[in-house]
């Protein structure tokens, strides 16, 4: 099965929400800066800037807008190897992002197979990432509404019968649902759920 356009979608919110905004590195040689005067001495933390890096305009241009076609192949190919580090580069990356990956695309599969889901009031248009978060993570967190597909044409036409106005069968505030562990339970059972 072809997932391309999922993982565009993926690759871009890694983008715009990395999961850490900086990455520290220990310098384990004097090294100067090529084309610069700069001299970086033996056992200083380097910071690399992350959330910035993914968000220059020279790189990303309209940083701010959800973009998947920017994980074109085309467009992956003119752009430095260096400017997406969502699990960081190299031989320091995250051993982790392969099977985070995968577990991401199949826990979206799975949902995307059984729900519908539509962003709910209580979501905050403007996301402000939480000050006090190792995680990148949005205060308030993120609200959908959610309803099974299966029962998504029913309760359309009975809220269409009874009502113009359509209603979400259920609230769902996402946390450990896509987890490994949650994925093995019914939704209702791993998100708060308003009726």
């Amino acid at each position: 099965m072809d997932m391309t356009y999922m993982d565009k979608c993926i690759n871009e919110t890694l983008r715009k929400y990395p999961p850490v905004s900086v990455f520290t590195r220990n310098c384990t040689q004097s090294y100067k800066i090529p084309n610069t005067d700069v001299i970086i001495d033996k056992h200083v933390q380097v910071l690399i800037p992350i959330l910035e890096i993914q968000h220059d305009p020279e790189y990303y241009p309209e940083p701010d807008k959800f973009d998947p076609e920017r994980f074109s192949p085309e467009d992956k190919a003119k752009r430095n190897h260096y400017t997406w580090l969502p699990f960081g580069e190299g031989l320091r990356s995250c051993i982790g992002m392969r099977f985070g990956l995968m577990q991401t695309k199949v826990a979206l599969a799975v949902l995307i197979k059984h729900y519908r889901f539509s962003l709910n009031s209580k979501t905050q248009h403007l996301l402000i990432l939480d000050p006090q978060s190792f995680i990148l993570a949005p205060l308030g967190g993120v609200w959908l509404n959610t309803e099974k597909i299966s029962d998504y044409n029913a309760a359309k036409e009975k809220v269409e019968s009874q009502t113009s106005a359509k209603e979400p069968v259920a609230e769902t505030h996402a946390n450990d649902a896509m987890s490994a562990k949650g994925l093995g339970k019914p939704l209702s059972k791993n998100v708060q759920v308003e009726k």
